[in-house]
C-alpha cells in the first residue's frame, strides 16, 4: 500500500487485535548505486537535521525518499517541518525549486536543483520516536497537567531549559492519587510508558522537535486552569455514562452525538437524564460559565476522519442492515463481473449520479465524466463510489441532493443537529496558553458556503468530494471550513470515504 491513511487505517486496526506492527518499515541502508549528487545531497541535509538516516530510490531516477529517525511514517506535519528546514538551509550551491508543503493530506515533497540535474525530493518518517504520542496519552496529559498546575507545582512550558525539572515533577505526581483524578486506566497506563521513556533516556539529547508533543497537551491545561481554575476534569465516570446515553438515545457512534474527548465536571449530576433536551442540558454553553454542570472540550482537529463519515449510511440504510449485507456496499456478484459488465455498470451509476443532480447546484469536474478509468480496480472504484453517493441519494431524508450530501458530511464532523454545545481548543507547539475556543453551539447546524464540487477522473478510481461548510447557530455562521473527502476502495475493496 502507498497510501498513508490506508496503512494507517491497518496499523490501527492490527494493534486493536494484538499486533502492533508498522507497516512503514525501512531498513536503515542506501539504495544501491545512488548518484553523486544525491549522496552529497545526504551529507549537507545531515548538516541540517542530525536525525537524517538513509536514501532510497523512489519512483524514478530523478525521485529519491530521504528517510528520518524517530519521525512516524504518517506524521505529515512533523514531516513537512523537516521538509521546510533543510529547503531554508540548503547551502547555495542548490537550486531549491517548488514544493507541495501547502498540501496538508500529501507527504511532503521538494525539488531541488543540482548544476543541471533537477530531483524531486521525499521526506519520510523511519519509525515512531518513544516519545511520539497517541490519542489516550494526549487527552491524559491534559488531565494530569491540568492537576499538577491546580496544585501549584511549577510546571512550565517544555524546553531545553526546562525539560529535566518538568520530568521530576511528573515522576513525583504520577503516583498521587489526586493528581491523576479523572484519568481512566488506560490513559495513565500509557503516560506512565512515556514517563519510563523519558526516565530511560538521556534528556540532554532528546529531540527538540518532539517538544510539541509535551506542549500541546500543557498549553490545553494551561488554558483551562486560567479560565477554569481549581475544578474537575474527567476521562472517566459520568464522562462514559453520558457518551453511553447519548449513543443510546440518539442511535450513532457516541463521538458523533458529543465531540468532547474530555469533560470539565464543575459539579456531579445527581443522575444521567434519558432525555437527549436533558441530557444536552447538562453542559454549559458558553466558555467561563458555571451554570451547568460539564463543560465538554474537543482536543482534536475539526474534520473527518478515514471511513468514519461512511457509518451514516448504516443510520439510512434501514432496521437490520449489516454492514456486509446492505445495499451500498459491493456484493459478491458485483465483485466477480468482467470488465465490460464492470464498465457498463459504472457507467450507469455514473449517468444516474448526473442526471440527480443536474442543474442542483453541485460542479462536475475532471475528465472522468467523459472517460472511463480502463484500469479494473479503478473502474470497481468508480462504480461501487457511485452507488454509494446514489444510495444516499435515493435513501435520503430530502430530495435535494446538496442537502443530502450536506447531510453526509455534517455527520462525519459532528454535527447534526443533535450535539450538546461543545468547545474546541487548539494546543500550541511552544506551550504557551491555547487561545479562546471555538464554540459549537448545541444543536449546530450547518450549510453550504460554496457548491459542493466532484472531482472525477479517469486515471483514477472513485472521485473526490470537495465542499465549503458553515457552522450555524441560529442566523449566525460560527466557522466556515474546506473539506476534501475521496471516495475510493479501501483494502477490503469495499469503499472508503476518506
Amino acid at each position: 500500500m502507498n497510501n498513508d491513511q490506508d496503512v494507517l487505517l491497518l496499523e490501527t486496526l492490527l494493534s486493536e487485535i494484538g499486533f502492533p506492527v508498522n507497516l512503514n518499515e525501512v531498513s536503515e541502508e542506501d539504495s544501491p548505486n545512488l548518484p553523486d549528487d544525491i549522496l552529497q545531497l545526504k551529507d549537507d541535509i545531515k548538516s541540517i537535521v542530525d536525525s537524517m538516516s538513509n536514501v532510497r530510490n523512489a519512483n524514478s531516477k530523478t525521485s529519491f525518499t530521504f528517510y528520518f529517525k524517530g519521525v512516524s511514517p504518517n506524521d505529515r506535519e512533523e514531516r513537512r517541518d523537516i521538509a521546510r528546514k533543510i529547503t531554508q538551509n540548503l547551502p547555495k550551491k542548490y537550486t531549491v525549486g517548488d514544493n507541495n508543503f501547502s498540501d496538508k493530506k500529501a507527504g511532503p515533497y521538494f525539488y531541488v536543483t543540482v548544476g543541471d540535474k533537477k530531483y524531486r525530493i521525499f521526506v519520510k518518517g523511519l519509525g515512531q520516536s518513544p516519545f511520539d504520542t497517541d490519542t489516550d496519552q494526549k487527552e491524559g496529559l491534559v488531565i494530569f497537567m491540568y492537576n499538577i498546575l491546580k496544585a501549584g507545582e511549577n510546571l512550565k512550558p517544555f524546553n531545553k531549559e526546562t525539560l529535566s525539572s518538568n520530568v521530576d515533577i511528573l515522576n513525583n505526581s504520577i503516583s498521587n492519587s489526586s493528581l491523576t483524578e479523572g484519568i481512566d486506566n488506560k490513559a495513565l497506563s500509557v503516560i506512565k510508558q512515556l514517563l519510563s521513556a523519558l526516565n530511560n533516556s538521556d534528556l540532554e539529547k532528546f529531540p527538540v522537535n518532539k517538544f510539541k508533543n509535551f506542549n500541546n497537551p500543557y498549553s490545553i491545561a494551561l488554558k483551562i486552569n486560567q479560565d477554569y481554575p481549581g475544578e474537575k476534569i474527567i476521562r472517566d465516570g459520568v464522562f462514559n455514562e453520558a457518551r453511553a446515553m447519548g449513543q443510546q438515545l440518539c442511535k450513532i457512534p457516541a463521538d458523533k452525538w458529543n465531540p468532547g474527548d474530555i469533560y470539565i465536571e464543575i459539579k456531579t449530576p445527581g443522575s444521567i437524564p434519558d432525555t437527549l433536551e436533558d441530557l444536552n442540558g447538562l453542559f454549559v454553553n458558553n466558555w467561563g460559565d458555571k451554570d451547568n454542570d460539564l463543560v465538554s472540550i474537543s482536543l482534536k482537529e475539526a474534520s473527518s476522519q478515514p471511513g468514519r463519515a461512511k457509518s451514516y449510511f448504516e443510520t439510512i440504510a434501514g432496521e437490520g442492515s449489516t454492514i456486509r449485507n446492505n445495499k451500498y456496499n459491493l456484493n459478491k456478484k458485483e465483485l466477480e463481473w468482467d470488465i465490460d459488465t464492470l464498465k457498463q455498470n459504472a457507467q450507469a451509476q455514473q449517468d444516474k449520479f448526473v442526471k440527480a443532480i443536474e442543474g442542483k447546484g453541485i460542479k462536475l469536474s475532471g475528465d472522468g465524466w467523459d472517460k472511463m478509468p480502463e484500469d479494473e480496480k479503478q473502474l470497481l472504484a468508480t462504480y461501487g463510489s457511485f452507488k454509494l453517493i446514489n444510495f444516499l441519494l435515493d435513501n435520503a431524508k430530502t430530495n435535494d441532493p446538496r442537502e443530502a450530501i450536506l447531510a453526509l458530511i455534517s455527520y462525519g464532523l459532528s454535527l447534526s443537529g443533535v450535539n450538546p454545545t461543545y468547545f474546541k481548543l487548539r494546543g500550541t507547539k511552544d506551550g504557551s496558553a491555547a487561545s479562546n475556543p471555538i464554540k459549537y453551539p448545541a444543536g449546530s447546524t450547518t450549510s453550504h458556503a460554496e457548491d459542493p464540487e466532484i472531482i472525477n477522473s479517469s486515471k483514477a478510481g472513485g472521485f473526490v468530494l470537495k465542499t465549503v461548510i458553515n457552522t450555524v447557530e441560529g442566523d449566525k455562521v460560527v466557522e466556515t471550513t474546506k473539506y476534501k473527502h475521496a471516495f475510493r476502495t479501501s483494502g477490503s475493496q469495499q469503499i472508503s470515504i476518506v
